[in-house]
Parts: structure tokens; C-alpha cells; sequence
């Protein structure tokens, strides 16, 4: 994700559940991933239970605005079921 930051200078995050996993997002004191911060309440009403892309243009994580766009994750197997 690093690499595609890189080439993109967009930030990513993987939600497992509703708790962000993977990201190129980092706590602006010490540099560290934001790993482990549960998505609020609306995103996962939306996109894990309803399964729908949901766009937020104002969301302020670390103090900076940033534009949101969630996208549901869906398990690999067929199924379809929302993982993400």
C-alpha cells in the first residue's frame, strides 16, 4: 500500500470487520500506522451491512481533513459476504 501511496499520494486503509487493519495512515506525533481504530457507526451501517459505497466529503483524522470513499471487501471464496 506503501507503493501505491507513492504513486497515487492517496492514503488507504483495509478494514477487517469493522476495524481498520492495514494503512498508510500514521498518528502525527510518533509516526506509527492508525491500525486498530473501528470505522464510526455510519460507515459500517452502510457499507458492511447494507453492502454500499458511501463517500464523505469531510472526515478529520489526526487533525487533517481528508476526503473519505469506503468500498465494501468482499471474501475471496464466491460468496460475496461482506469481510471488510
Amino acid at each position: 500500500m506503501d507503493d501505491l501511496k507513492e504513486i497515487t499520494t492517496l492514503d488507504y486503509t483495509v478494514f477487517i470487520g469493522k476495524t481498520r487493519r492495514l494503512t498508510t495512515l500514521v498518528k502525527s506525533e510518533t509516526n506509527e500506522r492508525l491500525i486498530g481504530t473501528d470505522a464510526n457507526e455510519k460507515v459500517i451501517d452502510l457499507v458492511l451491512n447494507k453492502g454500499q459505497n458511501y463517500f464523505i466529503p469531510n472526515v478529520i483524522i489526526e487533525g487533517e481533513k481528508y476526503y473519505g470513499y469506503y468500498v465494501p471487501l468482499k471474501d475471496g471464496d464466491g460468496t460475496g459476504e461482506i469481510v471488510g
